[in-house]
């Protein structure tokens, strides 16, 4: 569990690149799916939007086909 929220966007940093590598997606189409613009998403993956909104979430987790709760776990590289 994250001590601070800079740590917990940390952790959905990496785990957003991390999810995303596992896919074989590059950032464009992880944006495009996500219904979101490509600077968001890269954005998020550098960790430089510190308040996404929940549907942004929900859509990223939608993408990679897990829960939302499950975007803030460990990344396994």
């Amino acid at each position: 569990m994250a001590d601070s929220y800079e740590e917990l966007i940390q952790q959905l940093r990496l785990h957003l690149i991390d999810l995303r590598r596992q896919k074989g997606y590059s950032q464009e189409q992880v944006a495009r799916l996500a219904e979101i613009s490509l600077k968001h998403y890269q954005d998020l993956e550098r960790g430089r939007s510190v308040n996404p909104g929940l549907r942004i979430l929900w859509r990223l987790a939608q993408v990679h086909g897990i829960d939302l709760c499950e975007l803030w776990r460990q990344p396994t590289t």
